[in-house]
């Protein structure tokens, strides 16, 4: 595991949720990204522990879309 004190944190956070994901959450930390869900369960188990670092297929694809299309 990455970080003893992330992974901590990553196991608190998931825990009741998706204990599956940990290793997302743990790698969304250490490299203070974003993770990349379209697991709604996740996502608001996690919103309802204040913690919102995630971004949705329907918003990355936006925010690329946009992007593109200002470049043009």
């Amino acid at each position: 595991m990455l970080g003893s004190k992330i992974s901590v944190k990553a196991e608190e956070l998931a825990k009741g949720i998706d204990e599956d994901d940990t290793e997302f959450v743990v790698l969304t930390e250490q490299i203070k990204g974003k993770l990349w869900t379209g697991d709604l369960r996740l996502s608001k188990g996690l919103a309802r522990k204040s913690w919102n670092r995630w971004i949705y297929t329907s918003e990355l694809y936006s925010h690329v879309f946009n992007k593109r299309r200002r470049e043009q």
